[in-house]
């Protein structure tokens, strides 16, 4: 055992291992205590596989599709940043497989592996433990519309435009090209024997394909309404379709007859039970449990906010799992009770804020107003306002105990604390008939007097004295207000408009100070510096402005956005602007303010940047997205701010009135890790660090050299120790607990990881 190992300063060697027993019964409550914390241990995910510089991870994304391994313990859902593994049995989240932005995922129900394609031409098959290349194809991938997986477990059909390429994934040849449809192709499914394909396009064609040969066999062309979803039964004699918002056909595959139709609208897809009795049929957000040989209604199972988007048997056929947006259920076939509900998962983030002390983060999701705590991840409260408006922008106050949504017409206070509603404040609005797209906005003062709104229906700026009484109204907009925004000191309020213009407003006098004029289309946000002698503005032009608010002269930004701007914030000491933009630009971009260039490009969403916010410290903002996740961001590691001189992160140590750094060894990320993790340090003056990695029981797994080092901060990935998850013989170790403790002669300290393989 170290010397310094769990901070214990043992001089003499029979005391040390005297006390090895101790040791290990530390070691062994704190496992127990594991296993009886959950909620804790729950959290971890939070920073798996994180973007280079991010922190954390708030949001699971989107369910786009659910599917059970082949041995029914493992769930694997299709998100929209990844591929996340659950236990199936108690819902735990075992990893995830992130994506990148325009990647596409198809997970197999037959064996452990999966299909990954975007747009740099390369299909490949990947396994699902490591995520290591089976096998790739290079071809035109920007058309692929989906894949399906053979029950033999060797062919992969993929439909690409009108025609369907058949894979074998074993060998990584093509095995042949299915021609005929003459439109796009909807659906396709594999019998059970993996020897027939059937397909169907949106001209209501439905063809029957021999695999071995690549040739079609029958055209069923009695169909009469476009098909969503084609399955088979378990024995391959019935095929099962359902029509585009109409009616669930059974087919007799041998013959091509007809043998029963139900009235089902609305149903958008089938999946069959393992034993062919049971179908599960999607409608909105309810599944409905038919008789596979009558068609009769068994149970209608609902639970669901929105609609469904997947749905899928277990192998063994008693367990039913749905999932759509923000929700992912599991059901018992036989009761139709809800055996489980999977948390986390989240729609795209469309509004959020941070409170002034950086201890609550609020975003919105649909209609539902979630309060994060912000250094965790976890999740604190709900606040159900029962709306479902696209636009809801969130404020909160300078206390933090209050938190307004705008949404619609009407502006909501809720009470931090109790998640109860407070007040509805009066709207006092004039209606504009055309309106570009955009949010409205809100903000509080910074000196928690007033809350200002705009709304992107309505020329006018409403004022509240403590979000209470109504003080004023600011009109001198000619189309929509879309952003609104108070200078640090309370003094002045910014405005952005569909009328392509930014408003400076004198708060105590109620006047308009100055009109800015430069952007060529709707301005969508608005922000001042910490001084308030810039404002910053961006919108639809996809250019940011920033103009000086005692000449009123201007300076513009060409930026690398591929659409609109819509969040801009300035970094606490006014040198760095940041921006993003919606819809399909997951880019967030870091703008030098003196000179106009770019700094960096950030990257970690799959889909349009919504929100940018900065933690009143400075030290850390979040990005919200359409991905239905907020990251997390180390501002200061993105700026290069790793060195002695760095006062943000320093402290005065001794209190001699000179800022030092401390000494500290930080958690590891991504925690829990497969199969590599980072562990940040700093140090306050030179030392010989050494890094060592326990097991459980405390024995010696790997000795980490990392020599002499200068003070510093060591956060970022090319600066932190990196351990690659494998003992000292070049082994990988097993799933489980360990301990790295960190020694520097005069410091040691030690910190707890998970290894899930």
């Amino acid at each position: 055992m170290p010397e310094h190992f769990l901070n214990l300063n043992r001089k003499k060697e029979d005391k040390r291992y005297n006390n090895y027993p101790l040791i290990i019964m530390l070691l062994s409550f704190l496992l127990l205590l594991s296993l009886f914390m959950p909620k804790v241990l729950a959290q971890d995910y939070t920073r798996w596989h994180l973007p280079e510089h991010a922190t954390l991870r708030i949001g699971k994304g989107s369910v786009e599709d659910v599917t059970f391994s082949p041995d029914g313990k493992r769930l694997y859902v299709d998100s929209s940043i990844g591929i996340w593994t659950y236990d199936a049995q108690i819902g735990a989240e075992l990893n995830l497989i992130t994506k990148k932005p325009n990647e596409k995922v198809e997970v197999s129900p037959y064996n452990n592996i999966y299909v990954s394609f975007g747009l740099d031409n390369t299909l490949k098959v990947r396994d699902l433990t490591d995520s290591r290349i089976v096998t790739s194809l290079e071809m035109d991938t920007e058309d692929i519309r989906f894949v399906v997986f053979s029950p033999d477990e060797r062919t992969l059909a993929f439909v690409h435009k009108e025609e369907i390429h058949l894979l074998d994934f074993t060998t990584g040849k093509q095995k042949g090209r299915l021609t005929g449809h003459t439109s796009w192709i909807r659906s396709v499914a594999f019998s059970p024997d993996g020897t027939t394909l059937v397909s169907a396009d949106s001209d209501k064609t439905v063809r029957l394909w021999n695999v071995e040969t690549a040739t079609y066999s029958t055209i069923l062309s009695q169909y009469r309404a476009e098909i969503s979803s084609l399955v088979f039964s378990p024995d391959g004699k019935t095929l099962i379709s359902v029509g585009w918002r109409d009616t669930i056909r059974f087919w007799d595959v041998a013959t091509g007859t007809e043998k029963l139709t139900l009235d089902a609208p609305y149903t958008s897809s089938l999946a069959i039970s393992p034993d062919g009795k049971t179908l599960a049929c999607i409608k909105f957000s309810v599944l409905i449990l038919r008789d596979a040989e009558t068609g009769d209604i068994i149970t209608e199972l609902s639970g669901h906010t929105y609609s469904l988007n997947s749905t899928a048997f277990s192998p063994d056929g008693s367990t039913l799992v749905s999932g759509g947006g923000d929700t992912l259920f599991l059901w018992d076939v036989i009761s139709g009770a809800r055996k489980m509900s999977i948390p986390g998962h989240t729609y795209a983030v469309r509004a959020m804020a941070f409170s002034s002390d950086n201890n609550k983060l609020a975003t919105v999701s649909r209609d539902r107003i979630h309060l994060w705590n912000s250094t965790t991840g976890e999740h604190k409260k709900t606040l159900n306002g029962g709306y479902r408006d696209l636009h809801v922008v969130l404020a909160f106050s300078a206390d933090g105990k209050t938190l307004a949504s705008q949404e619609g017409y009407n502006t909501h206070l809720w009470d931090t604390d109790s998640a109860l509603h407070i007040i509805t404040l009066s709207d006092h609005r004039e209606y504009v008939r055309n309106s570009e797209w955009g949010s409205s906005s809100i903000a509080f003062s910074p000196d928690g007097k007033l809350l200002a709104r705009g709304f992107r229906y309505s020329t006018l700026i409403n004022l509240w004295y403590m979000g209470r009484t109504h003080k004023a109204t600011l009109s001198e907009h000619t189309a929509g207000v879309t952003s609104v925004a108070f200078s640090h000191d309370s003094r002045f309020l910014a405005s952005g408009s569909n009328d392509h213009t930014v408003r400076l407003w004198d708060v105590e006098s109620e006047r308009e100070i100055a009109t800015f004029t430069g952007h060529s289309d709707t301005v969508f946000t608005v922000t001042f510096n910490h001084d308030a002698s810039i404002i910053a503005s961006g919108g639809k032009d996809r250019t940011i402005m920033l103009w000086d608010v005692a000449t009123g002269e201007s300076r513009i930004i060409k930026t690398e956005h591929t659409n609109s701007i819509i969040s801009v914030a300035f970094s606490k000491d006014g040198k760095t602007l940041i921006s993003s933009a919606v819809w399909y630009d997951p880019t967030v971009q870091l703008w030098d303010v003196a000179t106009g260039k770019m700094k960096t490009i950030i990257t970690g969403h799959t889909s349009g940047v919504y929100n940018i916010a900065f933690s009143a410290d400075g030290k850390t903002f979040a990005t919200g997205s359409g991905d239905g996740t907020v990251l997390l961001w180390d501002f200061n590691t993105i700026m290069g701010v790793d060195d002695v001189l760095s006062q943000q992160l320093a402290q005065d140590v001794n209190r001699d009135g000179n800022v030092d750094i401390q000494v500290r060894l930080l958690p590891n990320y991504p925690n829990p890790f497969n199969p590599e993790t980072w562990i940040p340090f700093q140090l306050a003056k030179p030392a010989n660090v050494t890094l060592n990695i326990y097991a459980i029981d405390g024995q010696l797994v790997r000795t980490l050299q990392l020599g002499n080092k200068l003070p510093g901060l060591y956060h970022s990935k090319n600066r932190a120790a990196y351990w690659d998850g494998k003992n000292a013989y070049g082994e990988p170790v097993a799933s489980g607990i360990y301990y790295y403790n960190l020694s520097t002669g005069e410091f040691s300290a030690t910190r707890r990881m998970v290894i899930r393989r």
